[in-house]
């Protein structure tokens, strides 16, 4: 039941809305019962659908109710109804401190009464062992009776989902998993230091806000202020407050109050409120009494000489010991972003907003569609964005107003998007075939990755033109993950060569010379930037995240790498792009390896599950024997993969291939003896090789390609390549004859995926052409023309050993048919079977499953991730490398 102004809530009448936050809807009512007005504070649905963590939250709200003073709202009870979980609270009206201090400064005969009360509040509750943890302008209102009253006592701590940076001063409760330094919760602007490092914290984290609080109210500025939440961690951590923000007419008792509370070891600060509340009552007692204990001293004619020549020594020494002391160090502090309930978080590419302040990344949510979502790092809940299904890559614009984001070749078109964030309106910047990842600088050029080149285009749209593709001179096989610089001009791009390995190079708009600045990396470049001025390239190497420092004006690397994170994520295939996000303010999100894991088993025409293979048949790209007898697979290894065969009888299983690099996409001759595969290693390939184990593999074509079908008399092989411009292509190679190719399929879409009739009369392919993946046929050359099969999409032809009944993948994973008659090659309308266990994660270079010969089982892999892995963001975590040996 949603919540709206003339719902019920039990016993109470909703009238208005509030307010929102992180904790959720406020809500006006009217508690019919007892006839009087009441707030109702609505838990989010996420929050709600934690038994573990609603049951702790009652109970901390049963505590949080025995507080009854008269500057604390009270907690009046829990009410669920409907689904609906709310706190019942106090209805407070009136403008919040935060409202009055947005004027100006409070004058001190307004601000010390203001304080007395808030000290009084947090003693009340103080004695009975609650903290409140977010104390904060926002979280006190002031009656127009000028009665003060506290809010929201202790819930940060009883909606922290185990017991998080906006603005850093107006923001919500910060609610975020730190992984190293316990958990951190307030709002930053007011956290003691301890708080702000993550430790556990008591009452003197109250007394610290509460100092806060009041310097913010006398001065009209809080005492640590910054542009983002870094900033005023760093401040808070390392900095004394701007004490000069003070008037002069503030009194020596208040100033020296408020310098004990803002002490940064809690063991040296003010260790009680009351002690707060005792000085602030004796000052309201007799204001004057202050002044009347100083009498000026005479006037001595050699004093102001003397000062002024202990001015001047105060000022060498003082300049002295800044120009040479250490610049202090910054705490290193770790925070989890979680997805949402129900949803997970798939390997993808973090960005940060050009201010640092919001992330963006993309949630696979309930229904297995990926979404792009973002979150302000000081929020406790993120915001998806509609209109991004089946995006992926988001990066940001110059001025932090938009998004744009490149679409998955299995969404209704393959294209290159923009999303207002203002106004939520999308627009499609262009069609081309499976844009990836991309850069946008302050001249509103956009580049990014088509398939092996760099295209260039405006962020309003129109047609790309391509900026630099392979050098075929360097034996290169394909370019990508372009990266501006600062300048807008230069940008960085990973390169990657046919002998399998790669650099990172510079180019420039406009012209065509390329630059190496990093060899031997097969990495995306990233390039993260410091507060401190200091520029790092992050590159990976193997499973770990390295970082070496960067001079942009030359585009060179300075000094030796250094390990930053062990056992980085990576999107799509190993040498593709780091899940690593960095930003221009010290800050870096990433995810950790989120590992696959699978299985591999029998379901009928139904979609029944009838029988499990055994673990030695788990792998991708399932292909079975033409006699049904034995599947061949590709297992992965961290650094490797490599083809095995089972024994579908005995169970036993049998490594074909022992490959230094990857070797994937197994494909039976149709005399069930060789198996056909493509290797990318030192001497990338397709090859064959007998099934009989005498390990020599042969050489069918240097190309770049995975292979896909034979012909029934094994002198022709399907497979996918690649072509300028268009992306994926097919290509028909002649085995036994001259071993060249011919393209096959679509001239003017892209084609992942094919197969050959059983008889050899007919082609299968998937192709873009039409502004989506659609399923088509074709004659075998040398006939020309081609026929639709599929009617809303589809993708992974296979089919039936007679020749009968086509098989192929909606783009929403379901198991199509369409019956065939052999005699005249027509093909009939396709209809639904069954809801696959397939998903992307399992679909790689190969197809996830295949069908036994009489087409009444499907052998199916299906994968999914083995942990939902959450994004970590660490804040300076430059400072880490202080610790850490350089590796050349």
């Amino acid at each position: 039941m949603p919540v709206a102004a003339g719902s019920r809530l039990g016993p109470y009448e909703v009238v208005s809305p509030l307010g929102a936050g992180g904790m959720g809807e406020v809500w006006r009512a009217r508690d019919t019962k007892l006839n009087r007005e009441v707030a109702l504070k609505i838990l989010p649905e996420a929050f709600a659908l934690d038994a573990d963590r609603l049951a702790r939250f009652k109970r901390e709200a049963q505590v949080l109710a025995s507080l009854n003073h008269p500057h604390i709202g009270a907690i009046y009870g829990f009410e669920e109804s409907s689904g609906i979980h709310a706190l019942v609270l106090e209805l407070v009206d009136g403008p919040t401190l935060a409202d009055r201090i947005a004027q100006g400064p409070v004058p001190l005969d307004d601000a010390l009464p203001i304080a007395r009360q808030i000290a009084e509040a947090l003693e009340a509750a103080h004695e009975q062992g609650i903290i409140h943890r977010d104390l904060k302008p926002a979280n006190i209102k002031l009656r127009p009776d000028r009665t003060v009253k506290v809010l929201d006592f202790g819930l940060a701590k009883a909606t922290d989902p185990t017991s998080s940076v906006g603005t850093a001063t107006i923001s919500p409760t910060i609610s975020m998993h730190a992984t190293v330094a316990g958990i951190i919760l307030g709002t930053a602007a007011y956290m003691a230091p301890e708080q702000a490092r993550g430790k556990t914290v008591d009452r003197r984290a109250d007394i610290w806000a509460f100092g806060a609080v009041l310097f913010e109210m006398l001065s009209g500025s809080p005492p640590f202020p910054g542009e983002d939440i870094p900033h005023v961690l760093a401040r808070i951590i390392d900095r004394e407050p701007d004490w000069a923000a003070l008037a002069s007419s503030v009194p020596i008792a208040v100033q020296t109050l408020l310098r004990r509370c803002l002490v940064k070891d809690p063991r040296q600060r003010l260790q009680a409120i009351g002690e707060a509340r005792i000085t602030i009552e004796g000052h309201l007692a007799n204001p004057g009494a202050e002044q009347s204990t100083h009498t000026v001293p005479p006037r001595r004619e050699w004093l102001w000489p003397t000062i002024a020549a202990m001015g001047v020594l105060v000022a060498v020494v003082a300049l002295g010991w800044t120009v040479l002391r250490p610049t202090p160090s910054l705490d290193v502090v770790r925070l989890e972003i979680h997805a949402p309930e129900g949803s997970t978080l798939p390997p993808g590419t973090p960005a940060f907003s050009p201010d640092g302040r919001t992330l963006a990344y993309t949630v696979t949510g309930p229904d297995r569609v990926t979404r792009i979502h973002v979150r302000s790092l000081d929020a406790t809940q993120s915001r998806v964005l509609p209109g991004t299904e089946n995006g992926l890559h988001p990066f940001w614009s110059p001025d932090g107003r938009s998004l744009a984001f490149a679409t998955t070749a299995r969404s209704s078109q393959s294209q290159l998007r923009r999303i207002d964030l203002a106004s939520g309106a999308i627009h499609a910047l262009t069609d081309v075939t499976a844009p990836w990842h991309g850069t946008w600088n302050r001249d509103g050029t956009i580049l990014f990755t088509a398939r092996t080149s760099i295209n260039q285009m405006s962020a309003d749209g129109g047609r790309p033109t391509v900026v630099t593709f392979p050098d075929e001179k360097r034996r290169e096989q394909g370019i990508g993950f372009p990266l501006f610089l600062s300048d807008g001009k230069r940008f960085l791009l990973r390169v990657n060569f046919q002998d399998d390995h790669g650099s990172i190079d510079m180019a420039t708009l406009g012209s065509s010379e390329r630059r190496v600045v990093m060899p031997d990396s097969r990495s995306a470049p990233i390039v993260a930037r410091t507060p401190g001025g200091k520029t790092y390239l992050l590159y990976m190497r193997e499973s770990d995240l390295w970082a070496q420092e960067f001079d942009e004006r030359s585009g060179t690397v300075l000094g030796n790498g250094v390990v930053v994170v062990n056992n980085i994520g990576r999107v799509a295939n190993p040498d593709d792009l780091p899940t690593v996000g960095a930003s221009s303010i010290g800050m870096l999100a990433y995810q950790t390896d989120v590992g696959v894991s699978g299985e591999v088993a029998w379901y009928d025409r139904s979609g029944q599950r009838v029988r499990e293979l055994p673990q030695v048949a788990i792998g991708e790209s399932p292909a079975l024997s033409p006699d049904g007898q034995f599947v061949a697979v590709q297992k992965r290894s961290a650094s490797s993969s490599d083809i095995w065969i089972t024994d579908l009888v005995r169970g036993s299983g049998t490594r074909l291939t022992f490959s230094s690099g990857l070797s994937t996409a197994p494909s039976w001759s149709p005399d069930g003896k060789r198996i056909a595969y493509y290797t990318r290693s030192a001497k990338t390939g397709i090859y064959e090789m007998d099934v009989n184990g005498n390990g020599q593999e042969r050489l069918l074509t240097p190309k770049d390609g995975s292979p896909l079908s034979w012909s029934s008399d094994g002198k022709y092989l399907l497979y996918r390549g690649r072509s300028e411009g268009n992306g994926p292509r097919l290509f028909l190679l002649s085995v036994t004859g001259d071993k060249q190719s011919v393209p096959v399929g679509s001239v003017n879409g892209a084609s992942t995926s094919g197969a050959i009739s059983p008889d050899g009369r007919l082609i299968a392919f998937s192709s873009t052409e039409s502004g989506r993946t659609d399923l088509y046929v074709q004659p075998m050359p040398p006939a020309t023309g081609k026929r639709p099969v599929s009617v809303n999409g589809g993708v992974w032809p296979m089919w039936r050993r007679d020749g009968k009944e086509l098989f192929f993948l909606s783009l929403d994973w379901k198991m199509m048919a369409a019956d065939v008659n052999p005699s005249t090659a027509v093909v009939g309308i396709p209809h639904e079977l069954f809801q696959t266990p397939i998903s992307s994660i399992g679909v790689r270079n190969s197809t996830a499953y295949d069908v036994s010969p009489d087409g009444q089982r499907f052998l199916i892999y299906s994968a999914s991730q083995r942990t939902n892995v959450p994004i970590t963001v660490v804040l300076n975590w430059f400072e880490e490398l202080k610790q850490r040996v350089p590796v050349k």
